[in-house]
């Protein structure tokens, strides 16, 4: 192109400038070395110009992208880090409120877990749901992490479900029985999570187990779906008279 327009006194400095001549400006001006041996004279300022911003860019992408794939590779690390070290905080909070549902004697001991339960699960729950959108997230953290939640919450349920097949009075009032449905709800969901993006088998089947314990105290509390409220069970007022002697429904 150079050496077409230089006879119409529109290319370079240099007559007679050949197709290799031509290659190696286009080369030196892309490149912005400028070594000044051939110049640029009317029209071809401005294709020379152009020329200057089209290497410019092209050598940002590609540092760009060199930079990236490293960077990223760091960043991925620091968040499976994190990932990783607040699902093992959150399993040690759960494996807590499962050692307290063991050593409760009082429904409200019992009740005050079940409310804490409900609270630490929705943070849980939006915490997963987050992080899963905006990356992998069950591939880039350790199954083991993901196992110790599902075991954790399998053993709370496991327990739930035993307290509820005596006639206690733990799901004696109706704002007790919507609570723990909401709870099932919120583990229903996490368990669903897990089970659509997680690919480990003993987390699907510890996740698999949370489901249908989840199923039977919902169907042991035997309330439609169409009672399950989004407000954490300790917001919730009691309506019914307190039991003689049971202390339950104390809490507002």
């Amino acid at each position: 192109m150079y050496s077409c327009l230089t006879v119409h006194g529109h290319g370079v400095d240099k007559p007679g400038l050949g197709f290799l001549d031509g290659i190696y400006f286009s080369i030196v001006t892309v490149t912005s070395l400028g070594y000044g041996d051939i110049s640029p004279v009317g029209l071809s300022r401005l294709i020379v110009g152009l020329e200057v911003l089209f290497g410019l860019a092209i050598m940002g992408i590609m540092i760009a992208k060199v930079t990236s794939r490293r960077l990223s590779y760091y960043v991925q690390r620091l968040f499976a880090a994190d990932a990783q070290r607040y699902l093992n905080s959150s399993t040690d909070r759960l494996d807590t409120i499962r050692e307290s549902l063991n050593t409760a004697e009082a429904m409200d001991d019992i009740w005050n877990t079940v409310v804490r339960l409900h609270t630490e699960t929705r943070v849980l729950h939006d915490y997963i749901d987050l992080e899963s959108k905006q990356h992998a997230l069950f591939t880039i953290i350790s199954e083991h992490s993901v196992r110790r939640v599902g075991t954790s919450l399998e053993g709370i349920l496991s327990q739930l479900t035993r307290l509820l097949s005596l006639p206690t009075e733990l799901r004696s009032q109706a704002n007790r029985q919507t609570g723990l449905l909401a709870l099932t709800t919120v583990l229903d969901r996490i368990a669903l999570l897990v089970l659509t993006q997680c690919s480990g088998q003993d987390s699907l089947a510890c996740f698999r187990v949370v489901r249908e314990n989840c199923k039977k105290i919902r169907d042991s509390l035997a309330l439609p779906p169409s009672a399950v409220v989004g407000d954490p069970p300790s917001q919730r007022v009691p309506r019914d008279p307190q039991p003689e002697g049971g202390g339950v429904g104390s809490r507002r």
